[in-house]
């Protein structure tokens, strides 16, 4: 077998490995926050939903919308079930969280790139394919009612708006506990299954 052949069938077994141990660093994230199935979401305020919509945003102990909260710091998103015509109020509750998920979402840039400079292939730009697209990354706590099957969904929560600049930390990482409770403020917690309040 030529050397070369070697090289690419070695420079594939690095790749796949890094990939599948990226992989199990991804999975083991859920694993290792401070949030468990089990846990329970408190909701103290009613909660309204306009018309069309099935999420509200949270954002500094307030309520808030899509159009109006601060993307480059943490929010929240509680989320129901069913879409309605007419603005829907869910009352104060609680809620098991049943099981958790972690996730990315990139975010549409507005501007398209601008291009400096461009010779032949080679090309200087300010966005584009050569920066990362801006991303936040989440945590979704699926709910399961005390009593019922609830209205709402889940809560997710996202850390800031981010590019992956280093200024962009830590208000990039995804929320724990104690940042989600900040966010939420006076509508809600996050109580631990052990917790006396439980």
């Amino acid at each position: 077998m030529p050397a070369s052949l070697r090289a690419i069938i070695a420079s594939g077994f690095m790749l796949g490995l890094w990939v599948s141990l990226g992989g199990c660093t991804h999975l083991s994230a859920a694993h290792s926050l401070d949030i468990q199935p089990g846990d329970r979401l408190v909701i103290n305020q009613p909660i309204s939903f306009a018309p069309g919509t099935t999420r509200t945003f949270i954002q500094y102990g307030r309520f808030t919308t899509r159009q109006h909260f601060e993307r480059y710091d943490p929010h929240c998103r509680l989320e129901k079930k069913h879409l309605s015509e007419r603005v829907t109020i869910l009352a104060p509750d609680r809620f098991k969280i049943a099981r958790l998920g972690i996730d990315q979402e990139e975010v549409a840039q507005l501007n398209p790139p601008l291009l400096l400079a461009s010779l032949g292939k080679v090309r200087l730009a300010m966005g584009g394919d050569d920066f990362p697209p801006p991303t936040m990354d989440l945590i979704h706590l699926y709910l399961k009612g005390e009593q019922t099957d609830p209205a709402l969904l889940r809560l997710t929560c996202a850390g800031a708006l981010s590019d992956g600049s280093p200024a962009d930390y830590p208000r990039n990482l995804r929320p724990d506990r104690a940042k989600i409770n900040r966010i939420l403020g006076q509508i809600g917690q996050i109580v631990s299954a052990s917790s006396p309040n439980h």
